[in-house]
C-alpha cells in the first residue's frame, strides 16, 4: 500500500532494501527531555533540507529549533 500526501511525499512497506540498524546510542532519557541530532546525510522535506533534527522523549521528531 502507498499513501501519498497532498504534497507528493509518499511511503510504502517494501521487502527490496534490508533493514539497516543504526549504530550511534543516544543517551537522551528522562520525561519532556529533547536533543538535537545531527543526521547521517541531508533530508529534504517540504521544500527545505534539513541536517539536524530535534527528538523528544515524549514520542516526537521536529526539524525546528525547540525551547523548553
Amino acid at each position: 500500500m502507498v499513501v501519498t500526501t497532498a504534497g507528493g511525499y509518499s511511503c510504502s512497506t517494501s521487502t527490496s532494501l534490508p533493514y539497516v540498524a543504526g549504530d550511534t546510542l543516544n543517551a537522551l532519557t528522562g520525561d519532556d527531555a529533547y536533543t538535537t541530532l545531527t543526521l547521517p546525510f541531508a533530508f529534504p522535506y517540504h521544500g527545505s533540507t534539513y541536517s539536524s533534527a530535534t527528538l523528544s522523549t515524549n514520542g516526537w521528531l521536529s526539524f525546528a529549533a525547540q525551547t523548553s
